[in-house]
């Protein structure tokens, strides 16, 4: 029976013997816990790049790859042409463990409590506005097509606001969701919607939308 301890400070029993003569649980001493254990403390605290430029330049330099598209660049052709040929061919899987339906659940719920608290998502690639108003007040619009309309309702004088009461619908697939028109004009009693193109998915929004909605 062997009772010699590895030497390296994990405790075990010294499985093999290195060259110096030492006891190890492991053939590689670096896969020794207790050596991993010492080699992660003599590390906490130092800076590797202190004394020598970062490799992959992060010191305010510019990416070689800024501003270039697959259209302007055969390197980045060559990369965006490999990356779908792997995905297509199902080389490539994104590594994420798939949500219970428990989890799924309270994830859901966490998203409605927010949306009741007021919480507005940031609408696709849309920047957003802060637009004082003398009829809405202080309102927050996602895109310059918002403020033009938000512009155009104040120089009317009809009396609006922001919309912030969604609206439970059944979308394409089967599945339940919400939906929230853009402004509500008080003095017309109706919704209004700021688009640019139709999608299938708005189509199912609008088909089940039981107030009066202008689009």
């Amino acid at each position: 029976m062997n009772n010699v301890k590895c030497a390296y400070g994990c405790g075990c029993a010294a499985n093999f013997f290195m060259k110096n003569g030492k006891g190890c649980c492991s053939k590689n001493v670096s896969s020794c816990q207790g050596m991993k254990e010492k080699n992660r403390k003599s590390k906490v605290g130092i800076n590797p790049f202190a004394n020598r430029e970062h490799p992959r330049g992060n010191a305010g330099k510019i990416a070689w790859n800024k501003g270039l598209t697959k259209y302007t660049n055969e390197s980045v052709a060559k990369c965006a042409a490999s990356f779908s040929q792997s995905i297509q061919s199902g080389k490539y899987v994104p590594h994420r463990t798939p949500h219970t339906e428990e989890m799924k659940n309270y994830l859901s719920n966490k998203m409605h409590d927010r949306y009741s608290a007021g919480w507005e998502p940031t609408c696709g690639r849309c920047k957003k506005y802060d637009y004082d108003s003398p009829i809405a007040g202080k309102v927050k619009l996602d895109g310059t097509w918002e403020v033009k309309v938000a512009i155009y309702l104040d120089s009317i004088g009809v009396k609006w606001k922001r919309n912030k009461i969604r609206f439970n619908y059944i979308r394409p697939d089967g599945k339940s969701a919400t939906y929230q028109p853009d402004f509500h004009i008080e003095d017309w009693d109706t919704y209004l919607e700021v688009k640019g193109y139709e999608t299938e998915l708005d189509r199912a929004k609008w088909s089940q939308f039981t107030e009066p909605l202008l689009i």
